[in-house]
């Protein structure tokens, strides 16, 4: 079972895409900024804390951007340091352009480099612990530079909220992941054991393959064998009866042998022919049909015909009963009926499907025939057993035999939607 797997962008989103994203991000709000610090600040702004806070906030955004981005399927590698490093690189930063600019709404973007902590160091406990430390240095900052208490605590409530939902968005992020990923696994599962399972059943197609032809080798092997014993039988006969002058008799010994080798032809090709069956799912069962009547009973001598009604509609396991009842039905025209004609007829409706094989051979008693192994009469019957039909054999002696199969539309392995 092989199935669709999902775009790279879709299965990678929180692994790779979704760092990349929050860096580009992150970078855009620094460079916009920075740009608002250039345009709006060298007025109001000693000279020294303008460049001071420009070189900081430049620094940052320089740090964002040629630091590697990680994401969350990758925050327990062993790059703690670094990482470390890296975050509080970005606090400082941060808290020298405010101290540089006195402008306390800079250091807003603390939240967004707690974001980046959870990405590089995990929700918990590593990103918590930055968050806390995040709020304490904060809070430090603010009172060494004599902040009123009032703005201090709406400050410090503003980045606790930041860092709050912030770690609520990272962990179910985190959860996302790990279930993506358990998912992911899973589907691979399930793959490898769809192409065992396809492995394993084409390995008893072919097993039953094998067989098949074995039997057919052996059958064919016999057939040729007990009709070339009869040739040679009746040619030493003929040729005795011609040195003896018996014309006559030798002349019906040679008919004898025109017969026999008639006989083993037809043999022959049924043999071949089911060697090279024709595939149900390419030709339908029709298709499969015609095919057996041009290559066995046609050459064969027997004048074939075959009639359908209706478009077939018929599933894998229907079309292959179906087929079998009708090939042991034509294989006992072929040795035993004598027949010199045989018509198949097909008929496809809403209700039923019908498949009908007549003759004109010498018939047969069909409750003495029920009792002859050769005639494969059980076979046929169930054969249709079970796809839900049943089959009906007429026969009389001297006057052919008609075997009719019928099967619901809604028995097992056919399609009434197809």
């Amino acid at each position: 079972m092989s199935s669709p797997t999902r775009p790279v962008w879709s299965r990678n989103l929180l692994s790779v895409q979704a760092p990349r994203i929050l860096k580009a991000c992150i970078c855009s709000i620094i460079l916009i900024v920075l740009t608002i610090f250039a345009l709006n600040y060298p007025a109001h702004l000693p000279g020294w804390r303008f460049t001071g806070t420009e070189a900081a906030l430049a620094c940052l955004l320089a740090l964002n951007v040629f630091w590697p981005a990680r994401g969350l399927a990758q925050s327990r590698a062993a790059r703690p340091t670094t990482d470390l490093s890296f975050l509080v690189s970005s606090v400082l930063l941060l808290l020298l352009a405010v101290w540089m600019s006195r402008q306390f709404d800079v250091a807003n973007l603390l939240t967004i480099v707690c974001i980046q902590a959870y990405f590089r160091l995990g929700v918990k406990p590593g990103g918590l612990v930055f968050g806390a430390g995040c709020l304490a240095v904060y809070l430090a900052f603010q009172i060494s530079l004599r902040e009123p208490p009032w703005a201090v605590v709406g400050r410090e409530l503003a980045l606790l909220i930041g860092v709050v939902f912030s770690a609520l968005v990272a962990a179910l992020l985190r959860r996302s992941t790990t279930e993506t990923e358990r998912a992911e696994a899973l589907l691979k599962d399930l793959q490898a054991a769809n192409r065992r399972l396809e492995e394993a059943r084409q390995a008893e197609m072919d097993v039953a393959v094998a067989q098949e032809r074995l039997r057919l080798a052996r059958e064919l092997h016999d057939s040729v064998t007990q009709s070339l014993y009869s040739v040679s039988l009746y040619a030493e006969a003929a040729a005795d009866l011609l040195s003896g002058g018996d014309t006559a008799t030798a002349g019906q010994h040679v008919r004898q042998i025109a017969g026999t080798a008639r006989e083993a032809l037809r043999e022959m090709r049924l043999l071949v022919f089911e060697l090279h069956t024709p595939a149900l799912e390419r030709d339908g069962l029709a298709g499969a049909l015609q095919a057996r009547l041009d290559a066995v009973e046609s050459r064969g001598g027997i004048h074939a015909e075959l009639e359908t009604e209706g478009a077939e509609r018929l599933g894998r396991l229907a079309q292959e009963e179906l087929y079998g009842v009708a090939r042991e039905a034509l294989n006992n025209v072929l040795k035993h009926a004598q027949a010199h004609t045989v018509c198949i007829h097909l008929r496809f409706a809403d209700a039923e499907t019908e498949l009908s094989i007549t003759d004109d051979g010498v018939g047969f008693d069909v409750e003495r025939g029920r009792m002859r192994s050769g005639l494969g009469m059980t076979g046929m019957e169930e054969r249709a057993l079970k796809i839900g039909g049943s089959v009906r054999i007429d026969s009389k002696e001297g006057a052919g035999t008609t075997v009719t199969v019928r099967v619901p539309s809604m028995s097992p392995g056919v399609d009434p939607h197809a």
